[in-house]
């Protein structure tokens, strides 16, 4: 008799233990499922993305930003001058041969970032990368501009800037 008052404490204590998990796994998944997450675009932009092209000696300080139509390169100077450096871009799940000015701000996403560093209008010049990880706390893209003599070659950006020792 007690022992079977026993088996059956054991038994309910068991239900409510898997239904508190069961509970708690559920608020769990409805949490992940619910935040918002940011769509590649906004990663680009919500950082100042500094490349991993340092010598320990170098004096200046290069990162580059991101608006929904314009790359802006900047490096600060030996000096502490600020030099910027624009280039319209746009994102893309093809990589197109020349920059087409028409996708420009449409796509949030995209394997491909082609860019214009032209500043005159009726001329293009088109640089190609491959985005291979954008995450909120690295870029790795890889150069795919033909005739570069960088073409093929990976970069890691990182959000915080490099160390120097």
């Amino acid at each position: 008799m007690k022992s079977d008052k026993n088996n059956r404490r054991k038994d309910n204590m068991k239900a409510k233990f898997f239904s508190i998990v069961l509970i708690l796994t559920n608020i769990f998944v409805i949490n992940l499922f619910s935040q918002s997450t940011k769509n590649m675009q906004e990663i680009l932009m919500s950082k100042k993305w500094y490349p991993d092209i340092y010598d320990k000696d170098d004096k200046e300080t290069s990162f580059f930003t991101f608006t929904k139509t314009q790359q802006i390169d900047s490096t600060i100077t030996e000096e502490g001058d600020l030099e910027i450096y624009t280039a319209t871009y746009y994102l893309s799940d093809t990589l197109d041969e020349v920059f087409k000015p028409e996708k420009v701000g449409k796509a949030t996403k995209g394997q491909y970032m082609i860019l214009n560093t032209s500043h005159t209008p009726s001329v293009i010049y088109t640089f190609r990368y491959k985005l291979i990880e954008v995450s909120e706390g690295k870029i790795v893209i890889q150069h795919l501009t033909p005739g570069m003599s960088i073409y093929g070659h990976i970069n890691t950006c990182y959000a915080i800037p490099p160390k120097r020792e």
